[in-house]
C-alpha cells in the first residue's frame, strides 16, 4: 500500500468530494427509508443510479465535481450495507441498518475501474479534479 502526498489545493479538492460523497450516501439512504415508510416498498440501486443521482448532481455543486462513476460507486456502497442486513435478517442474526454517516464516519472514494477517473503513471496516482499524487510507499496517507 502507499501513501499519497498531498498540496493544500488537493486537500481541498479531496474534502470537497469527500463531503459530496457523504452528501449522496445520506440523500440515497433518506429516500430509501422514507420510500418504505411511505409505500412499504423498497427501492435498489439501479433506480436511485437512474432517477436520484442525475437529479443531485443539478442540484449540488459538489456532486457534479465528482467522476460520475465514483457516485455511482457510493450508492453500490449503499446498497451493498442493506443487502448485507437484510443477509443478517433472514439468517437470524442481530441486524443493525445502514445507518447515516457523519463526516467522522465516511472517508472513503471509490473509483470503479483505472482509467475512468484515476490512473496511475509510474509513481504518481491521478484523480479526476484532483491532480497527480505522488506515492512513497508507506501505507499512510501524508498531508502536506
Amino acid at each position: 500500500m502507499k501513501a499519497y502526498f498531498l498540496g493544500k489545493k488537493q486537500t481541498g479538492s479531496l474534502a470537497f468530494q469527500l463531503e459530496g460523497h457523504r452528501y449522496l450516501y445520506n440523500q440515497a439512504l433518506a429516500q430509501r427509508k422514507e420510500l418504505y415508510q411511505q409505500t412499504g416498498k423498497g427501492i435498489g440501486y439501479t433506480d436511485q443510479a437512474t432517477a436520484l443521482l442525475p437529479k443531485l448532481r443539478k442540484e449540488n455543486h459538489q456532486l457534479a465535481f465528482c467522476n460520475y462513476s465514483s457516485l455511482q460507486q457510493t450508492l453500490r456502497r449503499l446498497d451493498k450495507a442493506f443487502k448485507a442486513f437484510f443477509a443478517r435478517i433472514k439468517a437470524g442474526e442481530k441486524a443493525g441498518e445502514p445507518r447515516f454517516k457523519s463526516a467522522e464516519r465516511f472517508n472513503t472514494i471509490f473509483y470503479g475501474v483505472l482509467g475512468n477517473g484515476c490512473e496511475i503513471k509510474k509513481d504518481r496516482l491521478y484523480l479526476q479534479n484532483v491532480g497527480y499524487l505522488k506515492l512513497n510507499g508507506t501505507g499512510r496517507w501524508r498531508v502536506k
